[in-house]
């Protein structure tokens, strides 16, 4: 009965430390962080076009141009998505940052975990979300380009990324397998969240 009131004794929270637990040395343990669930910056205005994402192999790549607010650390990434077709399929998509070269995608830069195609919803879909594991750190007022990429070419069943068009960053466009990218349209932005 002593062991557990002494154990129990050397984790109680220690006052002005923000939850730690005080360990039998003193040492303070800080509470877990990394939460992942601060949205850093977004476009989430009015819904518009939305350009497919894998239904050929010219849209193995769609990206949308976005310049940082601040410097952070992104350690997720949310697109609005949703499937066009109900077939099974084992297409998977990541989510990818890019820098920036004459509007268009240049170096790679990080890739997100997976997601499967098929568990999109319908139209008009939902934030589906890309974790980054490591996060990446983007710069104040740089330019990126946020990168969504299929693994697979299904003309039936795909996924389509929403636009918006009161964006503070235009371009949104394509990029086949090489990649090669071409531009979609200049007056719209892929919905996203960025967080950190």
């Amino acid at each position: 009965m002593k062991r557990l009131i002494l154990l129990i004794a050397l984790l109680i929270p220690v006052s002005g430390n923000a939850g730690g637990l005080m360990m039998s040395s003193g040492t303070v343990v800080a509470a877990a962080s990394g939460a992942c669930d601060t949205v850093v910056q977004s476009e989430t205005g009015a819904l518009s076009l939305t350009p497919n994402l894998g239904d050929d192999a010219a849209h193995t790549y769609i990206y949308s141009r976005i310049i940082a607010t601040e410097t952070f650390d992104l350690c997720k990434l949310g697109a609005q998505l949703y499937k066009t077709g109900n077939g099974t399929t084992s297409t998977t998509i990541v989510a990818q940052i890019w820098s920036d070269s004459g509007l268009q995608p240049s170096s790679l830069l990080a890739t997100s975990e997976p997601i499967n195609r098929d568990d999109l919803t319908g139209y008009p879909g939902q934030l589906e979300y890309f974790t980054f594991s490591p996060s990446y750190t983007l710069t104040n007022a740089v330019t990126y380009h946020s990168v969504l990429k299929a693994s697979l070419i299904d003309a039936s069943n795909y996924a389509e990324w929403v636009t918006e068009t009161t964006c503070v960053t235009t371009y949104v466009g394509f990029g086949d397998a090489t990649p090669s990218w071409s531009l979609y349209t200049s007056a719209r932005c892929g919905v996203y969240e960025w967080y950190k």
